[in-house]
């Protein structure tokens, strides 16, 4: 057979400890390269070579001799690295499992990564320093609800136009003597809604998802979970729905418990441990049309495990439908830029799935783009009592906001009767 078999399987070991003396290289020469992860080489013995039996060994016994080793496979070890502070404010950091995504411009290829070293190009957009490449993010919109396309990330140009000034507000001290101005009148809606949920059949009610090898499955919360479409429900009574619905359509028979939190504004589905089969659901689907409704961004979900739950990624606690729940009446009295003395106004809040602060934001946003006279007007919502608040403006002349019961149309969902709201008196002093 020759020497030169023997000789190969030193050089192997040769070659071999170059290779592991490259990847550890490597790793110093990379030590304090953001985002690295370091790799390790490992080897495998070759499939050894068998020699006939000879002699003592004729029994049958097979004598091997070994050729060395294979060439190293490298693999990169993912394990959470150690966050030190650049001092940088564009500098950030992932902690766990995850990777930042970018985007090639030219391509509008997607890559990964988990090096956070982040600057600002000359168009104010945020780019990855080693590569130029675009950070993408999903965007957040003024009410802080949050977009499920992915976009650049866009700072602004750091300054603007100059606008004239077209309303201040005065704080300050007023002589004693005087009339006083009082406080801001305010109506509080006389229904308490913690959470109000409306399904209608074709437009937001179903739900894909897969269970084991199943493929995939719809169901809907009308037709498969009982409720009444284009009824409105609480987030109890959804939660229920949901559970009747999976557990109708699913083919194993495994059950599951659904909940749903006031104070969180959001979901939980959880897969029992007494079940058989793993579930995912695939929010990315078009066609799961409850997904936004339940606060689930367009996303799909990770393998959820038999006793493992997953959690909506947004607080829903309102749901706004056009030409169902929409639109709201006011009747303004006085004088105003556009406003007509008793006529009554319309405000519509564009269809969306809301917390009670998005919602009160939103309305807020139609009431004072009505008139410069409502401008200092406001909407809030207390989370605790589940009532919305309604503040008129503090000065200004003679002001009424009517928020009517609205039997007869189509009604935000801040219910209760036709109250006034008026403000009163001028700013005087000396």
């Amino acid at each position: 057979m020759g020497v030169f078999p023997g000789m190969a399987t030193g050089a192997s070991s040769m070659r071999n400890a170059s290779d592991q003396i490259q990847v550890i290289g490597n790793n110093l020469a990379n030590a304090g390269t953001p985002g690295f992860k370091r790799s390790v080489a490992r080897t495998s013995e070759s499939i050894s070579f068998n020699l006939p039996s000879i002699g003592s060994n004729a029994t049958g016994q097979v004598n091997q001799i070994g050729r060395g080793a294979n060439r190293p496979t490298v693999q990169k070890v993912l394990t959470q690295g150690t966050a030190q502070r650049t001092g940088l404010p564009l500098d950030v950091s992932i902690e766990g499992t995850g990777f930042f995504v970018l985007k090639d411009a030219l391509t509008n290829q997607l890559v990964y990564a988990r090096d956070g070293s982040f600057a600002l190009d000359n168009n104010w957009t945020l780019i990855h320093k080693g590569t130029g490449l675009l950070v993408q993010a999903f965007w957040v919109d003024a009410a802080g609800l949050v977009n499920t396309t992915l976009g650049d990330v866009v700072l602004g140009q750091g300054a603007s136009l100059g606008q004239a000034t077209t309303q201040i507000e005065l704080i300050g001290n007023l002589d004693a003597s005087v009339s006083a101005l009082g406080a801001a009148p305010t109506h509080t809606s006389t229904t308490s809604k913690r959470d109000e949920f409306i399904v209608q059949t074709g437009l937001n009610d179903q739900i894909e998802f897969e269970v084991g090898a199943s493929g995939l499955l719809t169901a809907s919360l009308t037709t498969d979970g009982g409720l009444t479409t284009g009824t409105p429900v609480t987030g109890a009574a959804l939660a229920v729905a949901l559970k009747t619905a999976l557990e109708t359509v699913n083919p194993s028979g495994d059950t599951y418990n659904v909940s749903y939190n006031q104070t969180t504004d959001k979901f939980q589905i959880n897969n029992r441990a007494e079940n058989v089969n793993n579930i995912q659901f695939r929010h990315n689907n078009a066609a799961s049309t409850a997904s936004g409704l339940l606060g689930f961004l367009a996303v799909d979900s990770g393998t959820i495990r038999t006793g493992a739950d997953e959690f909506s990624n947004l607080g829903v606690a309102f749901n706004i439908i056009t030409g169902v729940n929409d639109t709201m009446d006011i009747v303004f009295t006085g004088t105003g830029d556009v406003l007509v003395d008793g006529i009554t106004q319309s405000i519509t809040v564009a269809p969306g799935n809301f917390t009670g602060n998005g919602l009160a934001f939103k309305i807020q946003q139609q009431l004072t783009a009505l008139s410069s006279s409502l401008r200092a007007s406001k909407v809030t919502y207390n989370a605790q009592s589940g009532n919305f608040t309604f503040s008129g403006p503090r000065s200004g002349g003679a002001h009424t906001i009517n928020q009517p019961s609205n039997l007869a149309t189509p009604t935000v969902a801040v219910g209760g009767t036709s109250v006034a709201v008026s403000a009163t008196g001028s700013l005087n002093s000396t």
